[in-house]
């Protein structure tokens, strides 16, 4: 089920939320101490504003149903003279119904209200100083529900209570709060926040904190189990993905993506060929490289052939960049969630020739983010260039596709075939595939009706002896020709 919200700050900003809710308190975004990505959220309460003080952000869902879930990794930094709570899930009438602090102890609390009566539960689970830990809270309106707390994906308390029906909406407070009359200093720090209608628990494993993208690469060549180490091979129907040994730019192959061009029942309006490898939870990584080389040997009215995405195979929502060609020329075209934009250059590629092509994705907020397309080992300008839009991510996993993809939804119509070799992804720049070293055992030239003595022969028009002679030749294609000396 599609999450109500995912927050993990990768924008700076509390943009996703409906404001601020300080009294006497801060909040504020930071780019230390996260949990995972490159920033989180701090809050702060001083203990010295009577009544009460907080320093929270605030969203309001719109009929969430009685199931409501609220799921974040929080840090809670220093000592506290009062209890002080994290979250608190609240009606349209501003009646508290769910809470979950922390005692002066450090033990967990959970708290609810049924009309009437709070009920508090504490757990048996104290907060390791300094530490972060999955919190996350069940509320349920239904008759007889209440509210239960998870830490670290194991349950620690629950209250049956009937909580107040009144209005549909909820909202949620996610911050510190310092109760009546109760105060205490506190600081808390927030990262990765979901709100969903079902469990959501702890990220599978907790990513080290800024971890670069690990340089991938594969040349393709694996021809007795195509697309080993892919997550998918990621056709759609009239689409097909293949390993051919017969053209390949360097080794033994190359992938070959096709399309038929024909609409059907199950994808009327697009097509692919392609796969797809998701390369884990990389949204620290602000800029990332993707370079292959490609063949096109029949585009469509649109044809992509290499995706970076900020989402995995299964994701409904994402930010992506994509490089392709449109009327025979290259262009950029990226989505920032809610806006297609495509570039397109004054070149093209030569259709059935290998091109190098790197796509460069710098995944910034605001209107520092962009996109740029390097042909044929051309770093001085991009032949494409898509920039001012908002690229940081929407999902926590990044992936490369390789592929033959109609461009535009809607046109499909022309059958496309492209051919990549040699892909690679990175954090920085990658450049041309290395040069082959020199051959470390001698080779032969054998000539036809050519004297075995006194000819000249000449690598690539460049005299390099008179037979009989040993040649050095680099790996590649060369042309070899002898001429006969004329001996007087």
């Amino acid at each position: 089920m599609a999450h109500l919200l995912d927050e993990g700050f990768e924008s700076n900003s509390f943009a996703l939320w409906n404001g601020t809710s300080n009294t006497g308190g801060t909040a504020a975004i930071i780019n230390t101490d996260f949990f995972e990505g490159a920033y989180c959220a701090k809050f702060t309460v001083p203990g010295t504003t009577l009544p009460w003080e907080a320093g929270r952000i605030w969203k309001k869902f719109t009929a969430p149903g009685n199931s409501m879930y609220l799921r974040a990794y929080v840090k809670v930094v220093g000592n506290r003279t009062n209890t002080v709570w994290i979250y608190t899930l609240v009606d349209a009438a501003g009646t508290r119904l769910v809470q979950v602090g922390i005692d002066p102890t450090g033990l967990w609390v959970l708290r609810t209200y049924d009309g009437t009566t709070w009920t508090s539960k504490n757990s048996t689970v104290t907060a390791a100083p300094g530490g972060w830990h999955c919190v996350e809270i069940y509320m349920n309106r239904a008759t007889g529900g209440g509210g239960t707390l998870y830490i670290d994906g194991t349950q620690v308390a629950t209250i049956t209570a009937n909580l107040p029906p009144s209005s549909p909406d909820v909202d949620a407070y996610v911050g510190v709060e310092s109760t009546y009359n109760a105060l205490s200093a506190a600081e808390v720090h927030v990262d990765d926040v979901v709100v969903a209608q079902e469990y959501v628990g702890p990220v599978s494993a907790p990513p080290s904190p800024g971890t670069p993208l690990t340089p991938f690469e594969d040349k393709l060549d694996n021809t007795t189990t195509p697309f080993t180490g892919w997550d998918t091979s990621y056709p759609t129907v009239g689409g097909l993905a293949a390993i051919d040994k017969t053209a390949p730019y360097s080794g033994a192959a190359c992938a070959h993506f096709t399309t038929n061009g024909s609409a059907d029942t199950v994808n009327p309006n697009w097509q692919r060929g392609g796969a797809l490898r998701n390369l884990g939870t990389h949204i620290s990584d602000v800029d990332v490289w993707a370079r292959c080389y490609v063949k096109i040997a029949a585009y469509g009215s649109g044809t992509a052939f290499l995706t970076l995405t900020d989402a995995d195979a299964a994701a409904t929502t994402s930010r992506f960049m994509q490089a392709g060609v449109v009327g025979g020329k290259w262009i950029v075209r990226i989505y920032n969630g809610s806006t297609y934009v495509t570039v397109t250059a004054s070149t093209g590629p030569v259709i059935g020739n290998w091109h190098l092509a790197e796509l460069h994705m710098h995944r910034a907020a605001g209107s520092a983010g962009y996109a740029e397309l390097f042909i044929d080992n051309n770093y001085t300008t991009p032949v494409a260039r898509v920039s001012g839009y908002d690229l940081t991510p929407l999902n926590g996993y990044f992936s490369v596709i390789i592929s033959a993809e109609t461009v535009y939804y809607g046109n499909v119509g022309t059958p496309e075939s492209v051919y990549i070799d040699s892909i690679a992804v990175s954090n920085a720049k990658i450049g041309p595939e290395s040069a082959p070293p020199p051959p470390t055992q001698p080779g032969s030239v054998t000539f036809n009706s050519v004297p075995e003595i006194n000819t000249a022969i000449y690598v690539d028009d460049v005299l390099a002896g008179t037979t009989p002679c040993t040649l050095q030749l680099t790996s590649g294609t060369h042309t070899v020709r002898g001429e006969p000396t004329v001996v007087k």
